[in-house]
């Protein structure tokens, strides 16, 4: 009886595991300042500045674009500000930036009568994901 706790105890410690895993960090700093939302005719705007490009590199060298996280809710069920939100749209976009580090994106297909919102995060060159911005709006209403 005392054999077998001693092997049960010697087989459960020597498992390896030491710590729960974790997502790998990313050295990816460039973040998304001054971001805001408008409409332009039929289509949405995204404009921000770009932060954390590295010094000595021409303008978005080590930059591919965005992740752009959407989703839409009717006018009448908007959440409240700060709620948590679930995105149900992610894609990948690029974009042009000018020598001060700021952006314009285009979003087409945006549905009158919904507020639409949007974080970014920025993609480096190597694919990985910079730090998430804050959240914005845009709402197109159904008279418009």
């Amino acid at each position: 009886m005392i054999a077998s706790l001693m092997a049960l105890s010697l087989l459960q410690s020597g498992c390896g595991r030491k710590a729960w895993p974790r997502a790998a960090q990313s050295n990816n700093q460039m973040t998304v300042l001054e971001l805001k939302t408008y409409r332009q005719g039929e289509e949405g705007i995204i404009e921000g500045v770009l932060m954390g490009l590295e010094e000595g590199k021409g303008a978005g060298q080590d930059f591919s674009g965005f992740r752009i996280y959407h989703t839409a809710f009717p006018l009448s069920a908007e959440p409240c500000e700060g709620c948590p939100i679930q995105y149900t749209d992610v894609s990948d976009q690029r974009a042009k930036l000018d020598e001060a580090g700021r952006f314009l994106i285009e979003l087409g297909g945006l549905k009158k009568g919904e507020v639409h919102f949007f974080e970014l995060r920025v993609l480096g060159a190597d694919g990985s994901l910079g730090p998430s911005s804050t959240r914005v709006k845009l709402i197109r209403a159904s008279n418009k």
